[in-house]
């Protein structure tokens, strides 16, 4: 059987964004559990909002604003896991969801070299 990665041709790392209706959330961890699984790092996040991660999708959450932030608390996150979620805070009026960076964000986060791949959620179709 065919994994997502090798579909994809998901070779050497880099910035994975996805978009569109339908099935986004769920394709963003499962790449991440294939490049997590050969023992790449990845970082899964978001440009809109997304429902808390379960434990089974990705079992470390880092809630960081500021790339300071993750330079210094990722690397013992990745000691644990080699795939962590990261989002800068907790929507206020859904606790259950999390809020996005800027794509500019992301961009500084990829030039850090902490991780080998990042997977985005980069639109939203507000469950259409």
């Amino acid at each position: 059987m065919t994994t997502l990665r090798e579909a994809f041709i998901l070779e050497d790392g880099g910035v994975i964004s996805l978009v569109g209706a339908g099935g986004k959330t769920s394709l963003m961890f499962r790449i991440a559990g294939e490049i997590s699984e050969a023992g790449e790092t990845v970082l899964t996040t978001t440009t809109t909002r997304i429902l808390f991660p379960t434990r089974h999708q990705s079992s470390s959450v880092l809630l960081a604003s500021s790339l300071e932030s993750i330079r210094e608390k990722a690397p013992a996150l990745l000691k644990d896991t080699p795939h962590l979620t990261a989002a800068p805070s907790r929507v206020q009026a859904h606790r259950d969801k999390l809020n996005g960076f800027q794509g500019e964000f992301i961009n500084a986060l990829w030039r850090t070299d902490l991780f080998q791949w990042i997977v985005v959620e980069a639109d939203g179709a507000a469950g259409r």
